[in-house]
């Protein structure tokens, strides 16, 4: 190759540099094409779960497949909603007044609650998010604990004959029944999570599925002022999960210009012609 061909070469070759950059790509996936990124949980009665969620019943999601280190997860971000339902009955043997409520046992959340388990620590998923708020996978009911209490007084007036039973599982449609229906209470909320830590993210990292463990508890109590009669309250809670998955797609150098980098194209093009005619006159 001649002199000339060679510094043409070499020039050209520092321009591509110049103009050749290596792209990574924003993007967000829900899950794999072949993977459902949605998780629902049948009614189930509480209590269920255990302590940490070690025990009982699951959510399953896809996981964020990097394929091959080309995809970086960046940060998962899960929807999880919750319903909670509570049936009660009250079984009068005399006059009194019942009284029956359903608890999580924290004074600062009277109702009952479910919560979606982290599968890297054990205990609800929690973080601070960009704005400084802190969000959490445990659905919190309504703290009013009368939303949560049924109250009857009976046996004191003409005709309420003893012993007489009171329950959500009467038809209020029904005359004969509904005198001693007790309303059910019911309430549904859901939460939005972002997650970025890389070990709380770690567990979705893969071609499987993620398993996300669900944990639901409600304690009740029961007073009656004549000191006889029963009460009881069956809560059931059911749960649904979806995830994103926010990454970033590494690429190929791309030799893209850019009007700055076309700019140079042209500057090398007439650096290339003065170095040509340069080396002529050799």
């Amino acid at each position: 190759m001649s002199r000339q061909a060679r510094a043409v070469a070499l020039l050209c070759s520092a321009i591509l540099v110049l103009l050749g950059h290596s792209r990574v790509r924003a993007a967000t996936l829900t899950t794999q094409p072949d993977v459902d990124p949605t998780a629902h949980l049948d009614l189930t009665q509480t209590d269920f779960g255990g302590a940490t969620g070690n025990t009982g019943p699951t959510l399953s999601l896809g996981q964020f497949d990097t394929q091959g280190g080309t995809r970086i997860l960046k940060a998962v971000d899960i929807n999880f909603s919750g319903t909670l339902m509570n049936s009660y009955n009250l079984s009068f043997v005399t006059p009194a007044t019942m009284s029956i409520t359903v608890g999580s046992g924290n004074p600062d959340i009277p109702g009952p609650q479910i919560s979606l388990i982290n599968p890297a620590t054990g205990q609800p998923f929690a973080a601070t998010l960009p704005d400084g708020t802190t969000s959490a996978s445990t659905i919190q009911t309504p703290t009013n604990p009368n939303f949560w209490t049924r109250t009857v007084t009976y046996g004191n007036n003409p005709g309420e004959n003893v012993p007489q039973n009171f329950s959500s599982d009467f038809n209020p449609a029904d005359p004969a029944q509904a005198k001693f229906y007790l309303a059910p209470a019911s309430s549904t909320q859901s939460v939005d999570l972002k997650i970025t830590s890389p070990s709380d993210m770690n567990p979705f990292i893969g071609t499987g599925i993620v398993k996300l463990p669900v944990v639901g508890y409600a304690f009740s109590s029961f007073t009656s002022t004549s000191g006889n009669g029963n009460g009881t309250v069956l809560t059931n809670a059911t749960a649904d999960a979806s995830v994103t998955y926010e990454y970033a797609t590494t690429a190929q150098p791309e030799f893209v210009p850019e009007p700055g980098a076309v700019l140079i194209w042209g500057v090398g093009g007439i650096g290339s012609l003065v170095v040509w005619r340069a080396l002529r006159r050799v």
